[in-house]
């Protein structure tokens, strides 16, 4: 073979490689027009990137990279919302799975909980039985004097009015502790749940 004539193969094989090279880097843009039609261009209009495309190899077809159409506003709401959903879902499954290694835990902690409420409650009610006979005395101080004409002091009308509220504080605080068994047997029912799902729906809408 002479130079010359190798020197021409080697010109041709760099520039057959150099063609397919540049075939490969070309890139096609796939989108939908105003007719419903599918179309394959070496552009896309700006009108129509909003509605997504895809973007393939030019010599294989392959599928390189699926741009999804920008979604409206009210559908934008609807994925936020479920990505907060979801989130919130994830951090309570994290929670519980970091709290508790079996569901026979999360009844003990119920029971553990109950007990201090519980707790809670009799000494609320002690203190409510206190304050009531406190009460009754005080009152029948304020009788004993309302009969024999005398005169109620300030002191004993401050007396009596402090105990009433002290009752009073006192019931709350006893109905807000039952309301807090309700609440806890609700709270771990649910952690309950959550252990025996371990897992988070996905929450993907339809557009």
């Amino acid at each position: 073979m002479g130079k010359s004539t190798f020197m021409f193969l080697a010109i041709c094989l760099v520039l057959s490689t150099a063609v397919k090279v540049g075939a490969a880097d070309v890139r096609l843009y796939r989108y939908v027009n105003a007719d419903g039609s599918l179309v394959i261009s070496h552009a896309i209009p700006a009108s129509k990137v909003a509605g997504g495309y895809d973007i393939i190899d030019a010599a294989s077809g392959r599928l390189l990279e699926r741009v999804p159409a920008q979604l409206t506003p009210e559908q934008l709401a609807i994925k936020q919302a479920h990505d907060r959903e979801r989130q919130a879902c994830l951090d309570d499954l994290d929670r519980v799975q970091t709290l508790y290694s079996s569901e026979k835990e999360i009844g003990r902690a119920l029971e553990e909980a109950l007990e201090s409420i519980d707790s809670r409650i009799k000494n609320a009610e002690a203190n409510l039985t206190q304050m009531r006979s406190e009460q009754r005395k005080l009152e029948r101080e304020a009788a004993q004097l309302e009969r024999t004409g005398g005169a109620l002091s300030d002191i004993l009308v401050n007396n009596i009015e402090r105990t009433q509220i002290q009752i009073d504080t006192l019931e709350g605080e006893i109905a807000q502790r039952h309301r807090d068994k309700v609440g806890a047997r609700e709270r771990f029912a649910k952690d309950r749940e959550i252990f025996l799902n371990g897992h988070c729906p996905e929450m993907v809408a339809n557009f």
